[in-house]
């Protein structure tokens, strides 16, 4: 989502400049501020590595500096911590449309942390539509702002890491300054991770805090919740060719111990009312044409189901199946991902073709 890396850059830029400017403002001279600007592209490098997290929010949240400091204060105790506020609109080379949020830099020692308020979504209404995963979909359609939470450091030895931006994030929710009723969810761009709040609510804070927080979240992730009636032609053509092929994934569950695949999963559509959800499940048997086991995934809008709910389909009524070769060397089956994936190429060159026609 090209929001999200501009807003990114927004925050480096807004830090390099920041950094040869707070001494003045201060009325104290930094001499290593003098430097920071010179090292820009080594801090873009090391901020990237370092990881974002966006907390996503059905309406725009303010912070006041000194609420920021006093969380900044608990994350690095006895370090001099310093915050300043910039507009987005006062970075060069961003589209114009980027000027809804700002951008509040934490200073702490030579570590520095960036934190992007953002009034506008994250993702377009387009973006959005497309998005094939209907939790996902539904997450980023109740959102309506964002805070983005970036760290870098100008000393390799001291840059700061996704750890201490979960720190940072979990601190500000421990202190009730964002309130848990606006954060509609939790994004980790890196890994393409998004969170409902209301699935992570209550262990956010500890998640946050742990050794390896992007790990921790991804963990929490559900395999993918489908919408039944978004992709139909490729639903259908990717049916037709799980069905075709359905001996080797029925010989490679069955031979799964002495072949060492894993993973042994296949889609099937449950409904409930009007409802109609593709959701996966965990095969721990088929026998007599069926296929029984577990949801691999929570329902979205079907209240009959949860995630881990012992189910059975016809075989016949499998839409997708996937497993994993020995040492994990391979995902095998995938249709209806690999359909969608042409679509999107398709889409994709259709627009491309467009743009350069109206250039033309």
């Amino acid at each position: 989502m090209e929001k999200i890396r501009d807003l990114w850059l927004a925050a480096v830029v807004i830090c390099g400049g920041m950094c040869l400017c707070v001494g003045a403002a201060g009325g104290v001279a930094d001499e290593a501020a003098a430097g920071r600007g010179a090292v820009l592209a080594d801090t873009q490098i090391s901020a990237e590595s370092a990881g974002t997290l966006i907390l996503l929010t059905s309406g725009p949240i303010r912070l006041a500096e000194a609420q920021l400091r006093q969380a900044a204060v608990q994350v690095w105790p006895g370090v001099t911590v310093r915050i300043s506020r910039r507009t987005v609109a006062a970075v060069e080379g961003l589209p114009a449309e980027r000027n809804a949020g700002e951008v509040l830099i934490v200073e702490a020692g030579s570590r520095w942390l960036s934190l992007a308020v953002e009034r506008e979504p994250v993702a377009s209404a387009e973006e959005i539509a497309a998005t094939e995963d209907a939790t996902v979909r539904r997450v980023l359609e109740q959102h309506r702002a964002s805070l983005t939470v970036s760290g870098g450091g100008s000393d390799r030895g001291q840059a700061v890491t996704v750890k201490d931006c979960g720190r940072l994030l979990a601190t500000l929710l421990e202190q009730r300054l964002i309130a848990d009723g606006v954060i509609c969810g939790l994004m980790v761009p890196a890994d393409e991770t998004v969170l409902p709040w209301e699935q992570i609510q209550g262990e956010a804070v500890s998640l946050l805090r742990s050794e390896h927080p992007a790990d921790e979240l991804r963990s929490r992730m559900n395999a993918p919740v489908l919408s039944a009636g978004q992709h139909a032609a490729a639903v259908r053509r990717a049916a037709e060719q799980a069905r075709g092929a359905w001996a080797e994934f029925s010989s490679a569950f069955r031979s799964r111990a002495m072949s060492a695949t894993a993973g042994h999963s296949v889609l099937a559509e449950f409904s409930e009312g009007t409802a109609r959800e593709l959701i996966w499940l965990e095969v721990r048997e088929l026998r007599d044409g069926r296929v029984f086991g577990q949801l691999a995934n929570r329902p979205l809008n079907l209240r009959g189901l949860r995630e881990g709910l012992s189910v059975e389909v016809a075989e016949s009524a499998v839409l997708d199946w996937v497993y994993v070769t020995a040492a994990g060397t391979e995902l095998r089956g995938a249709f209806l991902s690999r359909q969608l994936a042409g679509e999107r190429t398709a889409a994709g060159g259709d627009s491309a073709g467009k743009s350069k026609s109206r250039q033309q």
